[in-house]
Parts: C-alpha cells; sequence; structure tokens
C-alpha cells in the first residue's frame, strides 16, 4: 500500500504544498510509503530544500522532446507536449489517494481507490461546486473516501456540521522554531503578504502612507521568496500583517508570531485559536480603517513603550511554540494514518 498525496503543479510559494511534501516525509520515517503525487514528469517544487519522494500521473519521454517542451512540462504550464505520453502510474484497490480539498475530482480510472481528503482551508470545501450540486456528487460522500483530516478546529466543525457521517481527523501544523525562532533585536520594518485579499492590502497601506501613520517604517512585501528567505524576513521584521481570509489555519500569522513579530490583521476564522487578543491585534475582516488605526497604534508603542508589546510577543511566540510542534505534528499525523490505513 502507498498513500499518495495529490499535489498541484505549481513551484512557487503556496504553504499548502510544503505541508503535503513535509507529511510525506514524516509518514516515510514512521514506516509508512508514501510520495507527493504530481501529474507531469518530472516535475518537483524547487521554492524550499526538499528530498521527498515523488510520483507522476503522467510521464513524458524527457530527453526526446525539445528543450523549450520539456522546459513548459517542468512548469506545468500551457498546453501539454504532443509526444504520446507513456503511463507513469496506476493507483490500485491497495493504495490510498490523499486530495486537496481543491482538486476533488475523480476520474473513472481512480473510483474504487480508497481516499483521504486533506482539507487544509474548509472554506474552499464547496469552491468547485455549482450551485444545484446533489450532495452524491460531493466527493466527501463518496463510499470509497475514508475519512478527511483538517487543520485547526474551526476547520473540524466546518466539515463536521457539513457532513456528519464522515470521519474527521484534525493535524497540528509543525513550525519549524530554528528556521522561524524568536529573534529580539528587529529592524524598523513591516512584513506582509500582498497576494490575500489585495485591495485590502492596498487600502491599509495606502492609508498608512498617506496619514503619516507609518512614522519612517519600512515595508517589506513577502512574494516570490523561498521558505528560508521568507523565515529570515519575518525574523529581522518587528510587525507582521495578517490579510489571509478566510483561512483553514493562518500558516504566515502563526510563523510570524513564532519569529517574534507583533501581529496584526486578520485571523481568517481558522486561525482565532492563537492570533487572539492576548497574542497580536486581530481586527475584523474587511475593517480597514481599524487595521490600519492598530498598526500605527502598534508602531507609536514600539517607539515609546516597547516593553509591553514585548513580553506580548514573547508570550505569543511561546504558545505557538508550544502547541504548533514539529514533534506534535508527527504525533498527530501518525496516529491518524495509524488508524485510517495502518502500515504493513
Amino acid at each position: 500500500m502507498t498513500i499518495y498525496y495529490r499535489c498541484p503543479d505549481k513551484d512557487y510559494p503556496v504553504g499548502g504544498i510544503r505541508v503535503i511534501y513535509r507529511h510525506v516525509d514524516i509518514l516515510d520515517r514512521n514506516g509508512f510509503d508514501a510520495a507527493v503525487l504530481h501529474h507531469y514528469y518530472p516535475f518537483r517544487c524547487t521554492w524550499f530544500e526538499n528530498e521527498t519522494r515523488v510520483a507522476h500521473e503522467v510521464r513524458y519521454p524527457d530527453l526526446s522532446l525539445p528543450v523549450r517542451a520539456r522546459r513548459r512540462t517542468m512548469r506545468a504550464v500551457g498546453r501539454p507536449p504532443s509526444n504520446d505520453p507513456l503511463p507513469a502510474l496506476e493507483l490500485g484497490a491497495d493504495d490510498v489517494l490523499v486530495l486537496p480539498e481543491v482538486m476533488p475530482d475523480v476520474p473513472e480510472s481512480e473510483a474504487d481507490v480508497p481516499k483521504v481528503i486533506f482539507d487544509q482551508n474548509a472554506y474552499l470545501t464547496l469552491a468547485p461546486y455549482p450551485l444545484d450540486v446533489d450532495s452524491q456528487q460531493l466527493v466527501y460522500t463518496r463510499p470509497e473516501v475514508l475519512g478527511a483530516i483538517v487543520v485547526s478546529e474551526d476547520n473540524r466543525r466546518y466539515v463536521e456540521t457539513l457532513f456528519p457521517e464522515l470521519r474527521v481527523k484534525r493535524v497540528h501544523y509543525g513550525i519549524d522554531p530554528e528556521l522561524f525562532a524568536f529573534t529580539r533585536d528587529k529592524k524598523r520594518q513591516i512584513a506582509y503578504m500582498p497576494r490575500k485579499n489585495p485591495r485590502d492590502v492596498q487600502q491599509v497601506v495606502l492609508r498608512l502612507r498617506l496619514t503619516g501613520g507609518l512614522g519612517g517604517w519600512e515595508l517589506a512585501e513577502i512574494s516570490g521568496r523561498t521558505e528560508r528567505e521568507t523565515a529570515a524576513l519575518l525574523r529581522e521584521s518587528a510587525v507582521f500583517l495578517s490579510f489571509g481570509h478566510p483561512e483553514g489555519f493562518g500558516l504566515p500569522a502563526a510563523e510570524a508570531m513564532a519569529a517574534g513579530c507583533v501581529v496584526v490583521g486578520y485571523h481568517g476564522y481558522g486561525g482565532r485559536e492563537f492570533l487572539t487578543e492576548d497574542y497580536g491585534f486581530p481586527v475584523a475582516v474587511g475593517d480597514v480603517m481599524a487595521f490600519a488605526d492598530t498598526v500605527a497604534r502598534v508602531l507609536e508603542e514600539l517607539e515609546h513603550d516597547p516593553d509591553a508589546l514585548a513580553r506580548r510577543v514573547e508570550s505569543a511566540s511561546r504558545f505557538i511554540k508550544e502547541h504548533y510542534s514539529p514533534e506534535r505534528e508527527e504525533r498527530d499525523l501518525v496516529a491518524i494514518w495509524s488508524e485510517l490505513a495502518p502500515p504493513e
């Protein structure tokens, strides 16, 4: 039996893809037989360091292809090469296919393959379906689905209330305590990610700039960076702006907390188990005026009374390290898969 985690062929930073690779590594070192399942050979993610086992659904003879076609296949962009594909993988009833919530399609050839849904953002659970979909057409209700794995208590409630007959398990993300190490000495720098809710990003950033709320602080955009580059930027930044909503968990905000950033912004529902008033500055989604005002107030406090914020930041970092450790993630995952599909 092999556990195949189906994964998009995207070679740019996506936190959920990094988690898929990490889970395969955890399973393989704990006696399971697991692999990331990409579509086109020889694709693998390169924006973070890995030696993860990777399999492919469709294999093209790479040396016989023109260079341009090979590059296109590697990036999984545009139309595939015209060469006849060579079958690379056939899943059987002895395997388990793990489907991301955003990739729920099941071809006829996989109809009888046991499945688990890895739902890293429950708010995308219904996104692939039309408004008139019948419940029996949802992948979650298929008879061969063994259960679903979620990444927060909020998302557990979402899936359990939607599919009360489904077995739902929660895994805690593990945040690398060395990569996202707590750092006291910070630059006058505010980190943010522009990809999610870009209109809110624009309004908050411009309000801060135009009203003088930045007070000489620098903005650092996290975009197109490797995992290590992102971690380094968070370690040196004093503040992180969280624009993710809705979120299955809110991994960037949690990583920023671990690294010692004051986190201001949206918890995205999935992150309300850690982005609380005890550990950060949650803002109601869409309230860009309150968001900008809160950032300005935090910057003012960092300038004139940093000790109070320092205590909150240290407490937040400890909370993240205690509740979202790599060891806990490994224990959770091994326990879940030992129940769903015990290793032979």
